[in-house]
């Protein structure tokens, strides 16, 4: 039997709190957190960690990258390294040939995609690793960075440098604390270098010099929060760098240096990071995001205990198998007593809470499957796995939208890595997807003038759902890259689980605020859709009152669902709550939810 089903079968027959003590009890399992720090060197940061360590109780220990091993069997990758710890920290990787840097690469991949925290991710570092690719991709995000050019021959950076002002800093491509950075200023001394570097065959990277007046800030950002910041200020030299002579000083970000340290940290998918931003004029511009950051400055400026914040940031492995992220989100917001919807104690006439559950436990094992298949498949072998135990549709609005969610490989960034996924939808995708919709016989599906279900599909799978967008809130996902669950339904749910520290409350809230954004597309295709205009501005209202603090909210809560379910529950916020359980999955895979929250 599945661990999700072992699960399921346990927990139905216990009522709600059985089913939350059962969860606490297999997921989350409290011991004394073990890390490692990978590392080629010693230094201060590793006796800090080691020293904040002490004092957590942690058990915190070295591993040098030249020892690392991989193992293969036919079914089991391990790296005996990394046996016997819980989180791994990455700080300096030493100097090695190209088959040995992609080695290490490959093995911290490998155990990330196992469950196991790894700070910084590997996609992560090699992001901040490469100042060219971190610049592109800040450049990408709309994050302003100096102007920079690479290049490989002479002749090349001598046009470079002339069309940056002849003012130019080269830097490695690899490297940090200022150590390799040379100013060019005049043309005869600029070609010596260019020329050296070539004959080394090393990429010249170059960036117009910004004037700055001998500082800088350096935002240390951790888990998507500020930390503290601190200004360097060299009067001697155009380096700011505290290892290159600087001194540190408390700085108070402004709000738009906090927003823009924490967008170029959030680009690059760090859970900690240095950001440098440069002043230029008015603006700041963002140098660098240190994904392998230094602290020793910033701690003893700041009277900050960084090593102890950094430790205290780590999680445990994920002891939860890839099918239970489907599984619990599917599980959390089935049991929520969402307005409208069914939980444990309100059923439909057509399906009940074990509909839901069984669903769950269908789907969860075949979303595990996703990484390796195409999306087509995906939703189809879902939908074939539920039907199998469950005949009313309960589902296929979830399939659709955690499908794609979950072939993004673990490490990458979710929204970054659903949209190429949904960029690289075909017409085989469309033909798969058609099957299971038809299989799965949803209500109030209505008939399309386009690409409908019935024919046969002549488009690719985004392009199709396109046609849909005004009168179908999953479609509408495919199409703007899942943004409404990023940029609404997400943030809900953990502005309010951050508050209360509970899932059901942030379960509602998060329904309220979607259905207050997005009228709910099955309640329009059943009533037309004034009567899904209501429902959202009652949703409004809800909030209004202060949705879920108040006393007066929570009545009006009540009223609203009693509202939703008169008519034969024909108000049945479906769609929304397909997109809950979306976001649910995002909090989940990202690890802002942790799976052992209770509702």
């Amino acid at each position: 039997m599945s661990r999700p089903d072992y699960l399921v079968r346990k927990s139905i027959g216990r009522g709600l709190e059985g089913n939350l003590a059962i969860l606490e009890t297999e997921i989350a399992k409290v011991v004394a957190m073990r890390v490692a720090i990978l590392t080629g060197s010693g230094g201060w940061h590793i006796r800090d960690l080691q020293r904040a360590g002490s004092e957590l109780g942690y058990s915190v220990d070295v591993v040098n990258f030249c020892s690392l091993q991989g193992h293969l069997s036919p079914f089991i990758f391990t790296v005996p390294n990394f046996a016997n710890f819980d989180s791994l920290i990455i700080r300096t990787m030493p100097l090695g040939t190209l088959d040995q840097i992609i080695f290490r690469m490959n093995l911290l991949q490998g155990w990330a995609s196992a469950g196991y925290h790894i700070v910084n991710s590997p996609p992560s570092l090699e992001l901040c690793i490469d100042k060219f690719l971190s610049l592109l991709r800040l450049q990408q995000m709309g994050i302003p960075v100096p102007k920079t050019i690479a290049c490989e021959s002479t002749d090349d950076a001598m046009n470079a440098f002339a069309s940056l002002g002849s003012d130019v800093v080269v830097k490695p491509v690899f490297g940090s604390e200022g150590r390799g950075l040379i100013r060019l200023t005049d043309t005869e001394t600029a070609w010596r270098t260019f020329k050296a570097i070539e004959k080394m065959q090393s990429l010249i990277y170059l960036q117009e010099f910004i004037p700055h007046g001998g500082w800088d800030i350096r935002a240390f950002v951790l888990q998507g929060k500020i930390l503290g910041a601190i200004r360097r200020n060299n009067p001697l030299d155009w380096r700011t760098n505290v290892a290159q002579g600087a001194t540190a000083e408390p700085y108070e970000l402004t709000h738009t240096e906090s927003d823009l340290a924490l967008r170029a940290a959030h680009a690059m998918g760090t859970h900690v990071a240095g950001v440098d931003l440069l002043p230029c004029g008015e603006k700041r511009l963002v140098v660098e995001v240190n994904g392998v950051p230094g602290w020793k400055a910033l701690s003893q400026t700041l009277q900050i205990d960084v090593a102890k914040e950094l430790l205290l940031s780590l999680r445990k492995p994920n002891p939860v198998s890839p099918p239970e992220y489907a599984y619990l989100a599917c599980l959390w917001e089935a049991t929520a007593r969402k307005a409208g919807n069914v939980h444990p104690s309100a059923s439909f006439a057509n399906m009940g809470y074990t509909d839901f559950v069984r669903s769950a436990e269908a789907t969860a094992p075949e979303m595990a499957k996703a990484p390796s298949r195409s999306l087509g498949e995906n939703v189809l072998a879902s939908i074939r796995a539920t039907k199998r135990g469950v005949q009313p549709n309960t589902n296929l609005g979830i399939v659709l939208l955690l499908a794609p969610l979950a072939m993004v490989p673990e490490g990458v960034p979710l929204r970054e890595g659903v949209e190429k996924v949904l960029a690289s939808t075909t017409i085989h995708d469309s033909e798969l997807v058609f099957e299971a919709i038809r299989l799965a016989i949803p209500g109030g599906l209505g008939k399309s003038d386009k690409q409908d279900v019935s024919d046969r599909p002549t488009l690719p799978l985004r392009e199709i759902m396109g046609f849909a967008t005004d009168r179908d809130n999953i479609a509408r996902q495919y199409q703007n890259g899942f943004a409404d669950v990023f940029e609404i339904g997400l943030p809900a749910l953990l502005e309010c689980f951050e508050k209360t520290r509970k899932l059901e409350p942030s379960i509602q809230y998060c329904q309220l605020k979607l259905l207050q954004a997005l009228p709910d597309t099955l309640i329009a295709r059943k009533l037309g859709i004034e009567e899904a205009q209501k429902a959202s501005q009652f949703a409004s209202e809800v909030l209004a009152q202060g949705f879920p603090e108040s006393e007066q909210s929570q009545l009006l809560y009540r009223e609203f669902d009693t509202y939703l379910r008169a008519r034969g529950n024909q108000r049945n916020p479906g769609t929304t709550a397909d997109l809950v359980t979306a976001c649910l999955y995002v909090g989940l895979r990202t690890h802002r939810i942790d799976k052992s929250a209770v509702l």
